[in-house]
């Protein structure tokens, strides 16, 4: 099994990592909390292996959704602010798109704006993503891909 943060073919470990769980090499799992370690005799545990991982993110426009439910309903960013319990620099910051909101407060806000803001996305283990032929990136990869855009830019 591949190790999801720097690409090697020696993951050895589930570990949480900024608030991910990852597989990992013995490298790598210094960096965070190590879960468990994968048995010898089942590399990649049944828990792991057979179930997607669900996971919840805010939807990419939620500053323009919220600004234009909130105008919708007359309703300054204080008024809002005051009736949801949270402070209007703070959702002035989440409607600029500066600051991304919690869970917490993007749930407060669909119940009371009557907007969609999280979805629920899922996605495949490494070991399934290798059957159906696909390659998740990993941590690695995407600084790669970072420096090169930052090279092309110059």
């Amino acid at each position: 099994m591949e190790c999801e943060i720097c690409g090697k073919r020696e993951a050895v470990c589930l570990v949480y990592l900024e608030g991910a769980k990852m597989n990992s090499c013995q490298g790598c799992s210094r960096g965070g909390k190590v879960l468990y370690f994968f048995d010898s005799d089942s590399p990649i545990p049944t828990a792991v292996q057979q179930r997607p991982r669900s996971e919840e993110e805010i939807v990419d426009d939620y500053g323009k959704i919220i600004r234009a439910a909130r105008m919708k309903l007359g309703l300054s960013l204080e008024e809002l602010g005051m009736k949801i319990a949270e402070k209007a620099n703070y959702l002035e910051h989440v409607e600029r798109q500066t600051t991304l909101p919690s869970l917490p407060l993007a749930r407060k806000l669909e119940k009371f704006l009557k907007i969609k803001l999280v979805e629920t996305t899922t996605s495949i283990t490494s070991e399934s993503a290798a059957i159906h032929g696909k390659k998740e990136l990993t941590l690695l990869d995407m600084a790669e891909m970072d420096s090169m855009e930052k090279k092309a830019k110059k």
